[in-house]
C-alpha cells in the first residue's frame, strides 16, 4: 500500500510538471524538455517521498536506547 501511494503521487507530480513545463515554454523542443523536467520532477519526489517513509518504518529498541543512556550517563 505504501509504494502504490508513493508511486501515486510522484506520476502526479510527473503529469503536474510536464503540463507546467509546456504552458511555460511553447517553443520548437517544449515536448522533450517537459518530459525531462516531468521525470526530474518525478525522481524527485520519489526520493523525498522514500526517506520520508523509511525515517517513518524505523522501529527503536528501547533497551537499546536504555543501554546508551547508562553507558552514558555511568560510564
Amino acid at each position: 500500500m505504501h509504494l502504490a501511494l508513493l508511486c501515486t503521487f510522484a506520476t502526479l507530480a510527473n503529469i503536474g510538471a510536464r503540463k507546467l513545463g509546456t504552458r511555460l515554454y511553447t517553443g520548437t523542443w517544449h515536448i522533450p524538455l517537459s518530459v525531462l523536467i516531468g521525470a526530474g520532477v518525478e525522481l524527485a519526489v520519489k526520493y523525498v517521498l522514500d526517506k520520508i517513509g523509511r525515517v517513518f518504518r524505523s522501529r527503536v529498541d528501547r533497551r537499546s536506547i536504555f543501554d546508551a543512556f547508562r553507558c552514558a550517563s555511568f560510564g
